[in-house]
């Protein structure tokens, strides 16, 4: 009991995630058919043929209040904050560190000197740096290391600072700059030109200084201001990188200009010279009206859209039940009619030219879907793709008409097609109609009879691109989706397939049962309205397992042969002949048969008893022993089309028939009604499509051709040889 709940609580959940993933596929395909539709629109009222330098043709008055951005007003503001941004300087560290690296040399050699008390001599190089005035100056100061610390300090704050020279100083005021940004180690500072210093500024400075440090002693105030002033070196360069960094950050910073235009103001008069700036007005305008254009056309192609797509999804479930709960169905179909849109799109846009609506293929669609899926769903696709070509051919009442015939002529040609070389008659009937019809509609609107022809050449242009398309794409779309057509199952049903001449010669009394089952199917299946090739081709893979273990089969046995199953017991009698389903799965998949055959070999059985082996063990049990039936039954599933039940009751059906002694019509008949309906009643038809008129039908067309097979023959009199008829006379 736990274990069919879980089994149906997993199949809800299934169920339920199906359902969403179908509402996802209608919602994607939604969104792309109504972006095919959307497109640019210029057949608005509003609209000036203006050029640039040329005089205007009229009168312009703004249609509503709108506001734009003047480009040119904004690139010239953003121009002018670039052009304001100061130039930038960097204080150059290498130079500092160079400058402060010969003072300690320096200040270290004079250090020695004074502590020697002379008995060390400076050499040349320093003497001529300092000079003798400074060096005696020097020589004289009694706390040397805090002296030259100082002078340190000092000296590292003017180079950081930053010096320039005094020709840089005197360009910096010509060119009207009266800001500089000074860059430093971990800042970045903006200073007047004025506030700037150069070396012989900062001298004047230095003495200043010296003036705070040392104002007692002059000799002191002349060694700090004549050692300082020694190593004052330019330390500022320019700063092309940065300057052009700050410039560019400037231009982008700059906020654009907006201009607001009221409601019938005057854009431009009559004869004004166009400038930029009025074509950057009449651009807004028309992206304004396209935009609430475009907004419009979504909307209403998308109610458009939004009721095909319901009436489509309506037609499934109610009518292609089957197709409807297929996932992999309701993506291919709205696959093919997305294609086909786009391919019809890409066809406008790369012609170019007014003859491209009359190449576009809105047939594909619906030729694809009567091909992979069923004809009667073509014809439900071609009037929804006719009114949608309209819609993106600008609601072109011929394009929709041409559309439409030549989807549905397409379709009935597709209706009973067998050879990929119909295609080429259904691509060239598509092109006549469409040649035809689009001729005619010309002639009605007042065109002669050879204008008309000759502009509607064009249009078996449709025809040839539906012949070049349809043979890759049904192949394409065969592979992808795992789809069968009529096509690829003729290819199967032909009986030189490898697994068929090894059922002729393995299990030849099995090859004749599925021939016989195979004949019974396709009649009953073209007896309801199914699909009689598949339950042909279906019926002839159905029983290929039996390849592995053909001995244990009784169609396969003759009178002479041993019966294996007389020394087996039940079960294992069972186990052997139910794995037959398995084997043929696995033989079917080894040969890379479609899965539509696959499942009429898993499902042809459904979950029925096998009953012969049920009943010998219920012969077999001693006492209180009690047997499930359940032990005895095929693992299933069930048939889940018509086709396979159809082939589920002609297997059960010929099998029985065979137990017939003397086969007549009462008793064929009472065998077909009583096979039906135990299957009927073991509930193995419950998860198809068969209705009760569908179970008459089926077992009318059994009983017809049973009786056929095994009809009665006349009993000839045995042929008499002349002599002998002579000797009966004289007798």
């Amino acid at each position: 009991m736990k274990k069919k709940k879980k089994e149906e609580k997993k199949k809800r959940r299934k169920f339920s995630a199906e359902g969403f993933y179908r509402f996802l596929t209608f919602f994607i395909s939604f969104f792309i058919i109504v972006g095919m539709l959307s497109h640019d629109r210029d057949d608005y009222e509003w609209k000036v043929p203006v050029k640039l330098g040329e005089p205007a043709p009229r009168d312009v008055y703004a249609p509503f209040t709108f506001s734009y951005v003047d480009e040119d007003q904004s690139q010239n503001y953003k121009r002018e904050a670039s052009r304001h941004v100061s130039m930038h300087y960097k204080v150059d560290l290498n130079i500092n560190a160079s400058v402060l690296s010969e003072f300690d040399a320096i200040s270290a050699v004079i250090g020695t000197v004074l502590k020697s008390e002379g008995k060390v001599d400076l050499n040349q190089d320093v003497r001529l740096l300092l000079g003798e005035a400074t060096l005696k100056d020097l020589l004289s100061v009694d706390d040397w290391e805090t002296f030259r610390e100082i002078c340190r300090v000092h000296l590292s704050s003017l180079l950081a600072d930053g010096l320039m020279s005094f020709n840089q100083k005197v360009d910096l005021i010509d060119s009207d700059q009266r800001m500089i940004t000074v860059v430093k180690e971990n800042s970045a500072e903006d200073k007047s030109i004025l506030d700037l210093k150069t070396i012989s500024e900062a001298r004047d400075d230095i003495y200043r200084i010296s003036m705070e440090q040392f104002p007692k002693s002059r000799r002191k105030r002349a060694a700090f201001s004549d050692f300082v002033s020694v190593f004052l070196k330019e330390n500022l360069v320019y700063d092309d990188e940065g300057t052009d960094k700050a410039r560019q950050e400037a231009f982008m910073r700059a906020p654009m200009i907006q201009e607001t235009v009221q409601k019938n103001e005057i854009i431009v008069r009559k004869g004004k010279i166009i400038t930029y700036s009025d074509l950057q007005r009449f651009k807004q305008i028309e992206e304004e009206i396209t935009s609430k254009r475009v907004a419009v056309d979504i909307i209403g192609f998308g109610i458009i859209v939004l009721f095909f797509m319901i009436i489509l999804a309506a037609y499934l479930y109610y009518f292609e039940t089957v197709f409807y709960f297929s996932l992999k169905d309701i993506i291919l179909i709205n696959a093919v009619i997305c294609f086909n849109l786009i391919l019809n799109k890409f066809i406008l846009a790369a012609v170019n030219a007014d003859f491209a609506i009359y190449l576009i293929p809105s047939s594909m669609a619906a030729l694809l879907a009567a091909i992979l899926i069923k004809p009667r769903l073509g014809f439900c696709i071609s009037i929804g793709m006719a009114i949608i070509t309209g819609v993106m051919t600008d609601y072109n009442g011929l394009i929709m008409i041409s559309t439409l015939l030549t989807s549905l002529m397409g379709v009935y040609m597709l209706l009973d097609v067998r050879r990929r070389s119909q295609f080429f008659v259904v691509g060239a009937l598509v092109g006549l109609v469409n040649f035809l019809t689009i001729a005619a509609f010309l002639v009605l609107q007042e065109m002669t009879v050879y204008e008309a022809f000759n502009k509607a050449l064009y249009a078996l242009g449709n025809g040839g691109i539906v012949i070049v398309l349809l043979f890759p794409l049904v192949w394409l779309f065969e592979k992808f989706f795992d789809k069968t057509t009529s096509i690829s199952l003729l290819e199967l049903s032909d009986l030189n397939h490898p697994l068929l001449k090894r059922l002729i010669i393995e299990a030849p009394g099995t090859y004749h049962h599925s021939l016989v089952v195979s004949n019974l199917a396709e009649s009953a299946a073209e007896s309801i309205g199914a699909n009689s090739l598949l339950a042909r081709v279906g019926s002839y893979y159905h029983d290929i397992g039996k390849i592995e273990k053909a001995a244990y089969f009784t169609e396969n046995q003759t009178g002479k042969d041993k019966n294996f199953h007389d020394n087996l017991s039940p079960r294992m009698s069972y186990f052997i002949i139910m794995n037959h389903v398995k084997d043929g799965a696995v033989l079917a998949r080894k040969h890379k048969l479609k899965n539509v055959i696959i499942d009429f070999i898993q499902q042809h059985h459904g979950s029925s008893v096998v009953y012969f082996f049920y009943k010998k063990a219920l012969d077999e049990l001693k006492g209180d022993e009690k047997l499930d039936i359940s032990d005895f039954r095929y693992p299933g599933p069930k048939p889940q089309t018509k086709e396979i039940a159809i082939t589920l009751l002609a297997d059960s059906v010929e099998a029985a028939s065979r137990t017939l002694s003397e086969p007549t019509p009462a008793s064929l008949r009472g065998l077909v009604e009583k096979v039906i309906n135990d299957k009927f009643l073991d509930n193995q038809l419950d998860e198809c499509e068969l209705t009760l008129l569908d179970l008459h039908k089926i077992r009318e067309s059994f009983i017809r051709n049973l009786m056929a097979i095994f009809h009665t023959r006349v009993e000839y009199p045995e042929m008499i040889s002349e002599s002998t008829q002579g000797k009966q006379q004289r007798g």
